[in-house]
């Protein structure tokens, strides 16, 4: 495979099958011949098949051809269908254990709002403005906590946060492009580290 600037990658020429796993090192020639590679394909019963390749330094190669192979043994293979996405989905398992974060930051102001989620329906906020932004929604300010519930499965939903001693605000969840937006500004999302 031509992957340009005069690098290309080849199978070592040494197959190894994993139950209906094909896996093969790889070799690169050109500006890149320090580094080791692996792929895997899997194929199936639909028609279709899955190829992943892993490029790694030598120092990291066995625990990176872990992880892809870790990666190939994980995949499902789903019968296609007309079905849209994200039609049936659950927003509630979504959200557990996840941080939904968002940093904007401009000229004169910023803005970093960062949202938990516990599996028990716990939730931390922390919000904090500065410049012109400063005086919006000063009530949520700071480090909140209180419980979450999120009415309604598909691309759009609604998250009710419940703050101690604010109350109730609801916010409009989106998915759209495996991205997550609230009230139509994108959130990035991660694991959440605070739930025990």
């Amino acid at each position: 495979m031509d992957l340009g600037s005069n690098i290309t990658l080849k199978s070592d020429g040494n197959y190894v099958l994993r139950g209906n796993i094909m896996g093969s090192g790889t070799a690169l020639t050109g500006t890149q011949a320090n580094r080791k590679g692996f792929a895997e394909a899997s194929c199936g019963p639909f028609g279709f098949c899955i190829v992943s390749i892993m490029l790694s330094d030598t120092e990291n190669y066995d625990r990176n051809k872990k992880s892809l192979q870790k990666f190939m043994d994980d995949v499902d293979f789903f019968e296609p269908n007309s079905k849209k996405p994200y039609e049936d989905f659950n927003w509630v398992d979504f959200l557990k254990d996840k941080q939904l974060v968002n940093y904007t930051y401009m000229t004169g102001a910023s803005k970093k709002n960062e949202l938990r989620f516990c599996p028990d329906g716990n939730f931390e906020t922390y919000i904090k403005q500065t410049g012109f932004l400063k005086e919006q929604n000063r009530k949520y300010m700071g480090t909140k906590k209180g419980t979450w519930t999120v009415i309604g499965t598909g691309p759009s939903a609604k998250l009710v946060l419940s703050f101690e001693k604010i109350g109730n605000l609801e916010v409009v969840l989106e998915m759209q492009e495996e991205r997550v937006s609230l009230n139509g500004e994108r959130y990035f999302i991660s694991a959440n580290p605070k739930c025990k």
